[in-house]
């Protein structure tokens, strides 16, 4: 029988590269090998290359993280049960190797920046299964509304970056290359309030949704530290609902539904170098009547919702929650899926309590895509 040891090193990486991503987080903890090998430059180029047009659909639910199999969404199923792997193996260091419960992500460059219990953060990939805790700064002790995760884009080698953002004022706290070198930005020009919503990241940029008489994008670029204000394709009111997502890291979508209304639109942006256009430009790529087909007129949560897009099939697949009783305290958490002159609802998970009943922010399912990577931490 061959042993391990006896195979070699080219079969050995030709072996690994066919595990699914899903499981590649356990392999570096495996053996010492393993583990050199998911250092090594060239290994990790090979594996770019295999998941450079791969992306996963995750959902955060029950302070954990999963992948989705959507492939039987239409006939009312929806796996939602596989923890992602690496998973099992991210301990909290600080709490005597319990268990770390996730509150919430932000995903950028396939990594994925987790806000844990007290407000406490790390950074995680679980294509290869590295975390690293962020050093706690002045800003933690701030009420912080919403972190970020972008990147320099320098050079080939991405130098991470945070950028926390709080209600006080309007400020933003800089965190630099994951070290508490906290620098306060300066954002009075836009003199605006943040949706609570969350932003994505795009080629290392953040990209938040902001209001000020009326909503609009604010970018902020990594490199330069620099703010730069985008337009919305559409005219809208502070209490209407908007949410959006990034498509595969190359472009923006936006969900917008008119309070009053149950009509919702999607954009996603067409610019073909998105971080380089001060004016992005525009396609509505799904509108749908919500009334014509669900009895629940119920419109979007504004703060709770999360979507991402399939453009190749049209179709958008919201996460959001649902009253289940009449005194409206006890809530289930839906899957939307909206398609040209479609929609449909699916509940899925157990029941909770409302937002008025203490509700905990990892009740709150939330779904995006991710694109493996191999970043190193």
């Amino acid at each position: 029988m061959t042993k391990l040891l006896d195979l070699s090193n080219d079969l050995e990486e030709e072996i690994l590269s066919r595990v699914p991503v899903t499981l590649m987080g356990q392999l570096p903890y495996t053996c010492k090998r393993w583990g050199a090998l998911f250092k090594d430059i060239k290994f990790i180029k090979k594996q770019l290359n295999k998941t450079a047009n791969q992306y996963l659909v995750l959902m955060l639910k029950d302070y954990k993280v999963f992948t989705v199999n959507l492939d039987g969404i239409h006939s009312n199923i929806v796996d939602s049960t596989k923890e992602f792997k690496g998973g099992l193996i991210l301990n909290d260091l600080h709490r005597n190797s319990e268990k770390v419960r996730i509150f919430e992500v932000f995903s950028c460059d396939g990594l994925l920046l987790c806000t844990a219990e007290y407000d406490r953060l790390f950074v995680w990939n679980p294509c290869n299964g590295q975390t690293r805790w962020i050093q706690p700064s002045a800003c933690n002790k701030k009420t912080l509304s919403r972190v970020a995760l972008g990147y320099e884009n320098k050079n080939s080698c991405h130098s991470y970056k945070i950028l926390r953002c709080w209600e006080e004022n309007h400020k933003l706290c800089w965190a630099n290359n994951f070290q508490p070198d906290v620098r306060v930005l300066n954002m009075v020009a836009h003199d605006c309030f943040i949706i609570k919503t969350n932003g994505v990241s795009l080629k290392g940029n953040n990209y938040s949704l902001f209001y000020n008489g009326s909503n609009f994008l604010l970018r902020f670029d990594f490199t330069t530290e620099q703010f730069t204000r985008l337009s919305l394709p559409f005219a809208s009111a502070y209490n209407d609902t908007l949410t959006m997502s990034s498509v595969r890291d190359e472009q923006i979508s936006v969900l917008h539904q008119t309070r009053g209304t149950l009509e919702v639109k999607i954009w996603v942006t067409t610019n073909d170098k998105i971080d380089q256009n001060e004016v992005l430009s525009w396609r509505k790529l799904l509108a749908v009547d919500i009334t014509i087909h669900t009895v629940h007129r119920c419109p979007f949560s504004s703060s709770r919702l999360s979507f991402f897009i399939d453009e190749e099939k049209k179709m958008a697949v919201c996460c959001d929650e649902r009253y289940v009783d009449v005194k409206k305290t006890i809530i289930r958490n839906v899957l939307c899926i909206i398609e040209e002159d479609k929609y449909k609802e699916i509940p899925f998970g157990d029941t909770y309590r409302s937002c008025w009943s203490n509700t905990k922010k990892g009740d709150i399912a939330c779904i995006f895509n991710y694109v493996p990577s191999f970043a190193q931490i």
